[in-house]
């Protein structure tokens, strides 16, 4: 912009050599200015750069025990994966272990549940069985004390019919023996009578 304008001038004051003298005096100093201003423009970039690569600088040291701490975490890293793999291992063990227990805690649940109804059902046939011979036991008892109480009548009877056997039977030893005093005496008085007639013949 400054060039052209200057140019004009130049025309506009004819050959004068004052006047070319000071506009070329201002196109230089206007072309410095400018000149200045690019230079400063360039250096502060540069500057700029220069800080930006300063912040990102990372010494030899630095960088190295980046390097070794980076190296050690994976080291730890590959360390806890493989833990992890191996608790993995465990907790899937542990996992089909206790699937495991569950099958066998429903079998056995299921087992139980089937003696349970079969001793259950075993139990009622059992207690209704029992009940059956309580039945039978308390009329066994009834009939067995109906029969102590027949055989106790009996025993009476009998105890009874013993005593009146016993003075039948003394009263008829007595009859025999009345029989027999009489036969004896029936007797004496037959053989007296045929003493009295044999001498009453003679």
């Amino acid at each position: 912009m400054n060039e052209p304008e200057n140019t004009e001038d130049l025309r506009r004051s004819g050959s004068s050599c004052s006047g070319a003298s000071i506009s070329s005096y201002s196109l230089v100093q206007s072309t410095m200015k400018d000149l200045f201003h690019v230079q400063q423009n360039t250096l502060e970039r540069v500057r700029q750069t220069a800080e930006r690569q300063k912040q990102n600088y990372v010494s030899k040291s630095e960088y190295e025990e980046v390097a070794f701490s980076l190296e050690h975490e994976r080291l730890e890293h590959s360390k806890t994966k493989l833990i992890l793999e191996q608790e993995g291992e465990k907790l899937k063990y542990a996992q089909n272990q206790i699937e495991i227990l569950k099958e066998q805690m429903s079998k056995a649940a299921k087992e139980h549940d089937t003696i349970a109804k079969t001793l259950q059902s075993k139990s009622s046939r059992e207690t209704k069985r029992c009940d059956y011979l309580l039945e039978k036991c308390s009329a066994a008892d009834e009939e067995l004390q109906r029969l102590n109480d027949c055989l106790s009548l009996k025993d009476n009877e009998i105890s009874s019919l013993k005593q009146r056997l016993k003075s039948q039977k003394d009263n008829h030893k007595q009859t025999l023996a009345d029989i027999d005093i009489n036969k004896m005496q029936e007797m004496y008085m037959a053989k007296s009578l045929s003493d009295s007639l044999r001498k009453s013949k003679k």
